[in-house]
């Protein structure tokens, strides 16, 4: 398989993994953990204030890397927020997560890879996951 060929394979793969991902983020209601993360990145929008308790909840990762795409689509205000603009990170991370593959291309033949990324994009599990905050 020549480049090109590969190239093109690669970007629809992670076109797929992206619709699987991306497409109504909202049709589900928020489990309850999704909804206690929330409220954590509700303190951390509003009052800029984020306390970190290593007994009870996850680190700060998350909630930093969503305050950039809160801030575009809804402001500093918590109560605009939707789950798809909270959930909105965690699938973006979940498909271009198929990009790390691409150290193994030296490695692997490229058809192993594709046929890889294409599993990762579709996998239940990988997909339901990347879709919860």
């Amino acid at each position: 398989m020549n480049q090109k060929a590969f190239a093109g394979l690669f970007i629809g793969v992670l076109v797929v993994a992206l619709f699987f991902r991306l497409f109504q983020l909202d049709l589900r209601p928020m489990h309850h953990d999704e909804a206690n993360q929330a409220v954590k990145f509700g303190y951390l929008l509003e009052k800029g204030e984020y306390t970190y308790d290593r007994f009870d909840h996850h680190g700060p990762s998350l909630y930093y890397l969503t305050l950039p795409f809160a801030w575009i689509l809804s402001g500093k205000d918590f109560s605009q927020l939707s789950e798809t603009n909270l959930r909105l990170v965690p699938a973006l991370f979940g498909a271009f997560m198929i990009l790390f593959l691409l150290v193994f291309k030296n490695h692997w033949h490229l058809r192993s890879l594709l046929f890889a990324a294409l599993l990762i994009s579709i996998s239940p599990i990988m997909v339901f996951f990347s879709r919860f905050y």
